[in-house]
């Protein structure tokens, strides 16, 4: 007995959608996991921002614009290398979008050099190396690097 052509079509067409439900499965379960997180992300972005400081008081440099918090982070830094000793090679305030940045230079012998890093990390308002470089030369120690400090 042989199955008309419309039968055998309408079998072969259930055999295929009964394989292509896992799959659709599948997708339907992940597109629902999309849209929570979508929903989750867009309720968190309307959120007003936290009122809170992201530091302690005293911990930034004061400053009404970044352009300023970099600079006045430049002149701590010269002021701090100078008093340590050091040869203040570059101390040049880069752009940043929040926080000060100041790319630095400094040469001198090698306690004077780690003493001055050390006491920069330490002081107050906060300044960290980003990126730092220490290269010796005879009995001469250059550090180079990026300062960071938050400002507000």
């Amino acid at each position: 007995m042989t199955l008309p052509p419309l039968a055998l079509g309408g079998l072969v067409g259930a055999a295929a959608a009964v394989l292509l439900a896992i799959p659709a499965a599948d997708a339907l379960r992940d597109l629902r996991a999309a849209r929570i997180e979508r929903a989750t992300l867009a309720q968190v972005a309307a959120d007003p921002s936290p009122s809170r400081a992201i530091v302690i008081d005293g911990d930034a440099t004061p400053a009404r614009d970044a352009g300023t918090a970099a600079d006045r982070l430049a002149a701590r830094v010269r002021a701090a290398a100078t008093k340590a000793g050091l040869l203040v090679e570059a101390a040049t305030p880069a752009p940043s979008a929040g926080l000060a940045r100041v790319r630095l230079t400094v040469s001198g012998n090698e306690d004077a050099v780690i003493g001055f890093a050390d006491m920069l990390e330490r002081a107050r308002p906060l300044a960290r190396f980003a990126t730092w470089q220490m290269t010796a030369k005879g009995r001469t120690v250059t550090l180079s690097g990026e300062v960071v400090s938050p400002w507000q």
